[in-house]
This record gives C-alpha cells, sequence and structure tokens, in this order.
C-alpha cells in the first residue's frame, strides 16, 4: 500500500520504474494480473529512460508472468527481446541503481547476473509448454553464467530447477547431485526459499 501511495505522488520516472518493479515482483506469486501491469510499467519506463538494462530486467518479469499466465507466445517472445538486449554489452552503459543487480557494482557482472536469470526463467517455460530438451539446455546456460560470476544465488535456483528436470526425465543420479549442490550454494549465498524443496527432492 505504501508502495502504490508513493508510485502515485512521485513524478521522478526512476523513481517510478523502481516502485513498479517492487510491486510488480510482489504480486507474482499472489495477483499474477496485477504483477503483469506493474511490470508492463516498469518495462514502458525503462524503455522511456533508454535504461537497457532495467528493459530487460522487465522483459524478464514480464515473460514469466506471462508464461504463468500461459500466453506462452508472448512470453517467449518477452524472453527473446531480453536475452538479445542482454548478450549485447552496449547494456552495461548507464545502468542506474546498478546495486539492485550486481553486488559488486560492475557492469559486467549486472548484465550477466540478469542473463543467467532470464535464461532460468525461460526454460521454466520450456517446461509449461513440454520441450524438455530445450528447458535443459536453458538451465544449463544459466548455470554456466552463475559459474562464471561466482553468483550463488543463480546457482541455487538453476542447480534447483535441473535437478527437478532430471528427477522428471527418469535421472534420480543426477538429480540428487544437483539437488545437493542446491544446498550448497544456498548456504553460500543466504538465499534459503527453496531450500525445503531441495530436501524434499533428495
Amino acid at each position: 500500500d505504501s508502495l502504490r501511495m508513493e508510485l502515485q505522488h512521485t513524478t521522478n520516472d526512476t523513481m517510478r520504474m523502481r516502485i513498479s518493479r517492487s510491486i510488480g515482483v510482489y504480486f507474482q506469486e499472489v495477483n499474477r494480473d496485477s504483477s503483469l501491469y506493474f511490470q508492463i510499467k516498469q518495462l514502458t519506463l525503462a524503455r522511456k529512460l533508454k535504461l537497457k538494462l532495467w528493459e530487460a530486467d522487465a522483459l524478464d518479469e514480464t515473460g514469466w508472468v506471462l508464461a504463468q499466465l500461459k500466453n506462452y507466445p508472448l512470453s517467449l517472445q518477452h524472453f527473446l527481446d531480453g536475452i538479445a538486449i542482454l548478450q549485447n554489452k552496449d547494456c552495461e552503459k548507464n545502468i542506474w541503481l546498478i546495486s539492485l543487480f550486481a553486488k559488486d557494482k560492475k557492469p559486467e557482472t549486472a548484465r550477466l547476473n540478469s542473463l543467467g536469470w532470464i535464461y532460468n526463467d525461460l526454460s521454466q517455460l520450456y517446461k509449461a509448454t513440454g520441450n524438455h530438451k530445450k528447458e535443459l539446455s536453458t538451465l544449463f546456460e544459466g548455470f554456466a553464467i552463475g559459474k562464471s560470476i561466482n553468483d550463488y544465488t543463480v546457482l541455487s535456483i538453476t542447480s534447483l530447477n535441473i535437478a527437478y528436470a532430471y528427477l522428471k526425465s527418469g535421472n534420480p543420479d543426477s538429480a540428487i547431485i544437483y539437488a545437493q549442490e542446491t544446498l550448497n550454494y544456498m548456504e553460500k549465498s543466504g538465499y534459503t526459499t527453496y531450500k525445503g524443496e531441495s530436501l524434499a527432492t533428495i
């Protein structure tokens, strides 16, 4: 409620973009239509401000929500558009509030962190549409990026989803290896939201 009130009163576009992102993320598991509404606000403002990393981040967020709403073609387009931005190093320029994307505040880390997340989220679209080969290959793309920048949060989520994918495809030995790795990455990152699910997988 306080964020919505702030959104109504602020005239600063960068702050409106940041607040829209926060509200959109909050609603992701609560009200996906509302989540999409605010994340499209973020996307519109990012494009207006020509903040490419924020635009890619918004495309990731909208892509994920669209997949949950079963609008698979538009979800895929958002993910691919976001990946195209993040594969171009030019998006490392002019990153507003870089600490949101990279603890070390390095532009390359911010770009790769975002790229790792978008590959993870794209994999879940492939999972929903039954393309298990692309689900796994895309997860490994995100996992490799997480390894390259030692981002244990990205590694936590991608390794957990790899474990799920292996378990579902009848490869329990591989599943348990990645589920155990997930616990190690969670310990290092402090991100333990899905620790119970990793233990359940094991």
